[in-house]
């Protein structure tokens, strides 16, 4: 599992960016309490399907 932080600097993205697209639906993540954590294969999957 990532952190929000480490998911955005896998994706090159700024993490502000990437939670509004989880809080959207658009990117596999998971709210845990208050923070999101990301699974590296989800990602690296969505990533080459939306590529």
């Amino acid at each position: 599992m990532l952190t929000l932080e480490e998911a955005a600097q896998l994706l090159r993205v700024p993490a502000d960016f990437l939670r509004a697209r989880a809080e959207a639906g658009e990117v596999p993540g998971r709210r845990l309490g208050d923070e999101w954590h990301f699974r590296r294969e989800a990602l690296l999957a969505w990533l080459g399907a939306v590529s």
